[in-house]
């Protein structure tokens, strides 16, 4: 399982929320679990729209890239 730490700056979950093509981040502290960081959560935290719809544009394509990239006939 993919998860964050407290240390972490929002670019850095944004960055693995991305790389690992999920929409949450489990955020632990040791073994405890401290909290979830959500993609709505980034767009709330810094006021960007666009950014925070660029993520989950981004999230999603990575995560069915099959959706976004198939081949149409013709």
């Amino acid at each position: 399982m993919v998860t964050g730490a407290p240390e972490m700056d929002i670019s850095e979950a944004a960055a693995l929320m991305v790389e690992h093509a999920i929409r949450r981040l489990p955020v632990l502290d040791g073994d405890e679990l401290i909290g979830i960081v959500t993609l709505d959560d980034i767009a709330v935290r810094t006021g960007d729209a666009d950014l925070a719809m660029n993520l989950a544009s981004a999230v999603t394509r990575a995560a069915m890239p099959d959706f976004y990239f198939h081949h149409r006939g013709g």
